[in-house]
């Protein structure tokens, strides 16, 4: 067996939990298959210092295109031709993958172009942003699942109405067994968004509760109560044996948050909530053919946000000042998804990001705890961003405070040394001691940048690596007083 076949079998059922499959078409030759929302990739590995993309076989209008950098980009896909491994001993078949997922996560092609993309004229949506209109319009779509077709327009939005009902049962692996002839909506039943029960022309009901958010997250106990009034017959529906929760979210969100909303609503034999999120509301939405305005104009905000979230693809440093919020989280989300991937535990990294309020503010903050938690102190990394404000951009070393009752000036001198043997001239921050300290500040800029001025997304996540390693060493070392 060779070294790359090696790679090959133990890499394979790793990148199958992330949804990922591996095929090997011919020696160092890999055909990689990934989930629904990334397109699929044919690339030779070499195991070296550098990788290169040799072809890329792109979704749909771009299928079995050979294609080059400059043509991609012209297309509106961010290339990076050449890119070197996350550090030295990184160059395994993982790394490379979740780079991959990483840089091409999200980047899929419209099904139907740039058709709905308003063309400066007015979108109702970017008005009608709140909760309660995007409640109706869940409402909306799903009541055409059950309504009579006679023209080719009432066709098209009864098979969208049909088509959401169905993603959002699959979610549960659950598929209808026929057409839905029947439908119950209630919404803010018992404080619960939209609530329907569908009944399709086999007689199989289905009851699909439904918590939607837009920028928002869930609070207190919400979900679990919401499942609890249906299970418990307290609602319009009355007693039902069984309903499947949907956490709807149509802004932006972190994988951590959505991994955590489906593992703690779940209980025993009862399904907990399922995240449908932009993505999946997309896969439903963009092969409608119709003209009607409403869905045509839904579509295209989605889009358009989807579109911010994924600007950071072509950031460049001479424009860094206008890096918007949106693409900030969606660069978040790619290194969320990089070392989620490139974890080596059982279980993903605690790795998440969202905003993080304070008086002078707040910033767009990422926390990554590569240890866990410890009894007597806690070192993690944090990323503060305050977009459109370089200088306010920074990476943190903190520790939060436990049983040791070490002072932050304490802290810094235990990661401080471990920081030099890396080669880092690391810089001591003014420091207060508390239940949460910065104790440290990576020396200057922490992304890193092309030769041409765009932002290398492997090369960033290298330094967050050193930065790790830094760490790392530091509780090796450590023997606390």
């Amino acid at each position: 067996m060779t070294e790359h076949q090696i790679h090959v079998a133990t890499t394979t059922p790793r990148l199958t939990a992330c949804g990922i499959t591996l095929q090997e078409l011919e020696p160092r030759m890999l055909r990689l298959d990934v989930s629904d929302r990334w397109d699929t990739v044919t690339c030779r590995q070499c195991l070296q210092t550098t990788l290169t993309f040799e072809e890329l076989v792109l979704s749909r209008d771009f299928r079995n295109l050979r294609a080059m950098p400059e043509r991609l980009r012209k297309e509106g896909l961010q290339v990076r031709w050449k890119a070197a491994t996350a550090n030295g001993d990184g160059n395994t078949l993982t790394q490379i993958v979740a780079f991959y997922a990483a840089v091409y996560g999200g980047q899929k092609m419209s099904e139907t172009g740039s058709d709905d993309h308003d063309n400066g004229k007015p979108n109702i949506f970017d008005y009608a942003t709140k909760e309660l209109s995007q409640d109706a319009m869940i409402c909306w779509l799903i009541r055409w699942s059950e309504e009579r077709a006679d023209t080719d327009e009432e066709r098209a939005l009864k098979s969208l109405g049909q088509d959401f009902v169905s993603a959002m049962l699959s979610k549960h692996d659950r598929s209808l067994s026929g057409e839905i002839e029947t439908v119950k909506i209630h919404q803010q039943d018992h404080g619960i968004d939209v609530l329907t029960c569908v009944r399709d022309e086999n007689g199989k009901q289905y009851v699909l509760l439904i918590e939607d958010k837009t920028g928002t997250r869930d609070h207190s106990d919400q979900l679990l109560r919401y499942c609890e009034a249906v299970r418990s017959g307290k609602t319009e529906l009355g007693k039902v044996s069984s309903c499947w929760p949907i956490y709807l979210k149509t802004g932006s969100h972190s994988l951590h948050h959505a991994r955590e909303i489906e593992s703690k609503t779940s209980s025993g034999d009862q399904p907990g909530y399922k995240v449908f999120d932009r993505k999946d509301f997309l896969s439903v939405l963009n092969p409608y053919r119709g003209n009607c305005p409403l869905v045509r104009q839904f579509r295209s905000r989605l889009r358009k946000l989807e579109d911010e979230f994924d600007g950071w693809h072509s950031w460049k440093l001479e424009e860094r000042e206008s890096w918007s919020w949106e693409s900030w989280e969606g660069f978040y989300w790619a290194l969320e998804n990089y070392f989620s991937q490139c974890s080596k535990r059982e279980a993903p990294w605690l790795l998440d990001w969202g905003y993080v309020p304070n008086p002078r503010g707040g910033f767009l903050g990422l926390w990554w705890f590569p240890f866990g938690w410890d009894d007597n102190y806690t070192l993690y990394l944090q990323l503060e961003v305050v977009p459109n404000e370089p200088s306010k951009q920074v990476l943190c070393f903190k520790v939060e405070a436990g049983e040791d009752n070490r002072t932050a000036a304490e802290y810094h001198e235990l990661i401080q040394p471990a920081a030099e043997r890396q080669g880092v001239s690391f810089e001591r921050p003014r420091m207060r001691t508390g239940a949460t300290m910065t104790v440290g500040r990576w020396p200057g800029d922490w992304l890193v940048f092309n030769v041409d001025g765009h932002l290398d997304l492997l090369q960033t996540a290298g330094t967050l690596w050193q930065a790790h390693r830094i760490l790392e060493v530091a509780r090796e070392t450590d023997v606390a007083p």
